[in-house]
């Protein structure tokens, strides 16, 4: 990815959509906007940092990098 951040999880603005869809009633992730990024082959697209909701105590890293990676296409 070399347009990401390391350590952060980075999704486009599809899969955010679906994510917050899917979180409705009970947050498990939090969305921060980190705007419109050049992407290679697709141009600029808005994208977002996924960040685990506070109090989930739960580490959500590889359910959102799926969640993303499924949600990009």
């Amino acid at each position: 990815e070399s347009t990401g951040v390391p350590g952060r999880i980075q999704c486009t603005e599809r899969a955010a959509e679906l994510l917050s869809k899917e979180g409705q009633g009970q947050a498990e992730f939090q969305l921060e906007e980190r705007g419109k990024v050049e992407v290679k082959g697709r141009g600029p697209m808005t994208t977002f940092f996924l960040n685990p909701s506070p109090g989930s105590g739960q580490d959500h890293d590889s359910d959102a990098a799926t969640a993303c990676a499924t949600g990009a296409a």
